[in-house]
């Protein structure tokens, strides 16, 4: 538990936290000591000896980094003699440097020119760019054994890939047993460059950049996780990526898509102008589904034509024969506009993104059982605080990488039991305590064949059920059905496994339960949903730290594309279309001209439907934003038959794609 305590610093009385190590406080305090070895998300091996300080009573100094402070302690940090010993540390640390090492802007040169410490011109004792790795430099010229990068790998990325080899003089930092960093399974998260203080690692990036007018806090265009960092930009340029100390959910980490994968920014193919149908132009009826050459125009004619169309549509029949397809690659306002365009414009509630195919089972399934279609818990949550994770359908190192590392760093040092169920020997099965291999669609037995252990065992916790749920009598009822025997013989797990699981599963709580869309892209996706949340309303895993419901979004903003109300059947906030009153309400606060605008009290059509409708005839106009349904919707063939047939489809893309061979207007 945290108390308060004082100590003396410098002469002067200071209160601090106890748990803390010296070198907090004396940032804390605006006292910046050199360090080369330390860094605040790592272990401090305390092995530069920059940051030494005098403690009072002790007859030799002491690593700051290493201090824990107790009631009393007089220190000093700014003497002479300190001054001079760490004067000499640093003129240790630049004995093997070359004096072309060009690293006077990294953190360690920083040191340098502060000390006024003179690089010696050692000559070279490895080759430059040793690794072919493809992006990040190896310069062990540069390297001063601050092992930084060791442990960055180790306790971040939950890799293993640079060690220390050879000892004194000889010492030197290794990929694998003397590899390359790719051999020695890099996961290229880039984590070893960031936290490098000399450039010995470095970003390829780096190396070859202009100059940086200006640096852009941003968050990560790929998976849900929603990872922030500092996009670093010339002249309008992404030129590379920069970790952000300070960003709330991932820090300095990142993966190798969020790090290295931001190209696409200024990519020669991406679209700057829009385009249209030479027939639109030509004020003629295309040919079938023949839909000719692409024209460049300028943003005031693209427009004017998509307007043009769908007021006819509007006009000729009715807003229902309209289709939105609104996008989880988007911003919150951004789908808000698409929806409110569809309801408040168009008079439709044919809106409907790519939740549809992924997450539409754990919104429905989480909002029966809990109220809410969101995870519960957050990421650092969970990683902190769970004393047991059950991960199912989720492959989590490859599709959500930063929380993938976050999960093995509680196996690695908090020996959290990980039990990860997947049919596949996923990459995180490498560190789980146990892996139910089920059979294919097997979930729901596989959940109840728990439950029903844990039931008998007494695991339950019968006050939080009693107190907080409702029907319990009747989830008896099922899981009850779903002996050892019974559900080892659907899932293809034995009963030992079954048995072991449930035991780690139960009596370690907190319990967090992960999934993603492993088993949310089933007919049966909301069941699976449910069984979840019943496992952890039985456990009492609910409204509590480490523990909770936390399904992992595909995109980046699946949940705030639902949470804008992008579906057929709710708006924002997920407040029902069939409601009376929640419709009136809308109505008049999306008034046009002071008339309440019309909207229906009948939800509208997803994004199959929509499909279907595009080729039967029933929807005559269909805009779609930042979604490639030719490579992503189920059944293929049948999309591309319905799409081809589709009377006027208009596409919001930054790419080309195979969706925009069969856009009117692009």
């Amino acid at each position: 538990m945290t108390k308060s305590i004082q100590i003396n610093l410098n002469g002067r009385d200071i209160e601090t936290d106890s748990n803390v190590s010296l070198i907090s406080v004396l940032k804390q305090a605006g006292i910046n000591l050199p360090t080369a070895c330390y860094h605040p998300d790592l272990s401090a091996p305390a092995s530069c000896r920059l940051c030494l300080v005098e403690v009072e009573g002790n007859d030799h100094d002491i690593p700051a980094c290493k201090l824990h402070l107790q009631p009393g302690l007089s220190i000093k940090t700014n003497t002479p003699r300190l001054e001079t010993e760490r004067r000499h540390n640093l003129s240790l640390l630049v004995a093997h440097l070359p004096a072309d090492w060009g690293g006077n802007l990294t953190e360690f040169g920083q040191w340098l020119e502060q000390y006024d410490i003179e690089v010696n011109n050692a000559p070279l004792r490895y080759v430059r760019d040793a690794d072919p790795h493809p992006s990040i430099s190896v310069d062990m010229n540069k390297c001063i054994l601050c092992t930084r990068c060791v442990r960055a790998c180790e306790e971040v990325q939950g890799r293993f890939v640079w060690g220390v080899a050879d000892r004194s003089d000889g010492s030197h930092i290794v990929a694998g047993f003397e590899t390359d960093m790719l051999n020695a399974r890099c996961e290229s998260c880039g984590a070893c460059a960031a936290y490098c203080p000399t450039g010995a690692l470095s970003d390829r990036k780096i190396i070859a950049t202009r100059d940086i007018t200006k640096r852009v806090t941003t968050t990560c265009p790929y998976c849900g996780v929603g990872c922030n960092f500092d996009l670093l930009v010339d002249t309008n340029n992404a030129v590379y990526v920069d970790s952000n100390p300070n960003a709330p959910v991932n820090g300095m980490h990142l993966c190798v898509k969020g790090r290295y994968g931001i190209d696409f920014v200024n990519h020669a193919d991406r679209l700057t102008t829009p385009k249209v149908r030479q027939y639109l132009l030509e004020n003629k009826t295309r040919n079938g589904s023949d839909r000719g050459a692409w024209i460049d125009v300028s943003w005031d004619e693209a427009i004017k034509i998509v307007s043009e169309r769908f007021s006819k549509t509007l006009l000729d029949s009715s807003g229902d024969r309209c289709a939105v397809m609104s996008s989880a690659k988007c911003t919150n306002e951004e789908n808000y506009l698409m929806q409110k365009f569809a309801r408040q414009v168009l008079g439709t509630h044919n809106i409907d993104h790519c939740a549809r195919l992924c997450h539409s089972s754990t919104v429905a399934g989480l909002k029966a059982a809990l109220g809410s279609g969101a995870m519960t818990n957050t990421m650092q949550d969970i990683t902190e605080n769970a004393n047991a994770l059950f991960v199912i359908g989720s492959n989590t190192t490859e599709q959500h990488p930063v929380f993938g590392s976050m999960l093995r760093h509680a196996v690695n040092y908090r020996s959290v039991p990980l039990i990860v169920a997947d049919p596949r020997a996923i990459e995180l099965t490498e560190s789980a305590t146990l892996h139910l291999r089920h059979k294919p669609g097997t979930d729901i037995a596989l959940v109840n064949g728990l439950m029903h252990i844990m039931l008998k065992e007494g695991w339950h916790d019968s006050k939080f059920i009693q107190s907080r749920t409702e029907g319990f009598d009747e989830v008896i009822k099922v899981i009850e059905r779903y002996s050892p025997n019974h559900a080892a013989k659907i899932t293809g797990v034995t009963i030992a496994e079954l048995e072991q699981a449930a035991e780690l599963l139960a009596t370690n709580s907190p319990m967090a339960v992960i999934w993603a869309m492993g088993i949310t892209q089933h007919t049966c996706g909301i069941n699976n949903v449910l069984a979840l949340a019943n496992l952890q309303l039985m456990l009492g895993n609910l409204g509590i730290a480490g523990g909770g419901v936390n399904p992992l979004r595909g995109q980046n903003n699946v949940q705030g594309a639902c949470d804008m109300g992008a579906l057929p059947n709710v708006f924002p906030g997920y407040q029902s279309v069939a409601d009376p009153q929640l419709k009136n309400k809308f109505a008049t606060a999306w008034a046009l001209d002071n008339q309440p605008c019309f909207i229906s009290e009948t939800p509208g059509a997803t994004v199959t439907e929509m499909v279907d409708g595009a080729g039967d005839g029933k929807f005559e106009c269909l805009y779609i934003l930042g979604e490639n349904a030719l490579m992503t919707d189920p059944n293929l063939n049948h999309v591309r038959k319905s799409m081809a047939a589709a009377d006027f489809v208009v596409l919001q893309e930054i790419f080309p794609s195979e969706t925009s061979e069969y856009a009117d207007v692009l």
